[in-house]
């Protein structure tokens, strides 16, 4: 069981070198900076924006086909590294539900996306 847990938070650590390929994104400096905060209110802002970014560049990704595969992976554990932050802070997660929402609204627009291109290249074709 030991080794077990020992794995599990290795797999599930995330370290400052996992971001630092992409340290000119807007989310990457959200994210280091509620890292290192030490006021509660600062951080819960700090957490909360960081999010928010995570989300958006979830989105700009999955626009880009094909891409972005390592990024959306860090992306992934920085969301998770964050909500383990808020709870450690002692902070409340509303963020979840807005990340569930944010998440199936990115999923709906995908398909919109994939159906208009689709279209497209149906009258193309035609």
């Amino acid at each position: 069981m030991r080794e077990f847990s020992q794995r599990f938070l290795r797999e599930r650590a995330m370290r400052l070198n996992d971001v630092r390929r992409w340290n000119h994104q807007t989310w990457t400096q959200l994210y280091e900076a509620a890292l290192f905060e030490m006021d509660k209110v600062k951080l819960c802002a700090l957490i909360w924006n960081a999010q928010l970014a995570i989300l958006g560049r979830e989105l700009e990704i999955r626009t880009l086909a094909g891409t972005g595969r390592q990024e959306t992976a860090a992306l992934k554990k920085a969301l998770g590294v964050l909500r383990d932050l808020g709870c450690l802070a002692g902070l409340q997660s509303p963020m979840e539900r807005t990340i569930e929402f944010t998440r199936a609204t990115i999923q709906r627009e995908g398909t919109k996306q994939e159906r208009a291109r689709t279209s497209r290249q149906n009258r193309r074709n035609i």
